[in-house]
């Protein structure tokens, strides 16, 4: 059976409810090797659309040329407090 595709709403509160213990559950070696990538292209500043808290920018040494941004409202406060990089919470389906 087909599962039902979320909307974009469903994701966004999917992603809070697990928000304050994302890093935790997270993998850190994916998390590097998805930086590895990033840093492949970037070349001065970086908006990374989906960043959740912002791990991937802890890898790098230029943390005020990234914008993070992520549709959830939790993952972005997360960012906030940890990173000094611009933040934007927003459906990037809307950009």
């Amino acid at each position: 059976m087909k599962e039902k595709k979320l909307s974009n709403r469903e994701f966004a509160e999917r992603f809070d409810s697990v928000a304050e213990k994302y890093d935790s559950i997270l993998n850190p070696y994916a998390v590097f090797r998805r930086y590895n990538e990033i840093k492949k292209f970037v070349k001065g500043k970086c908006l990374e659309i989906g960043s959740g808290t912002g791990i991937a920018v802890s890898y790098t040494d230029g943390k005020n040329n990234y914008v993070l941004s992520d549709i959830s409202f939790k993952m972005c406060n997360a960012s906030k407090k940890k990173y000094k990089s611009k933040v934007i919470c927003c459906d990037a389906e809307k950009l």
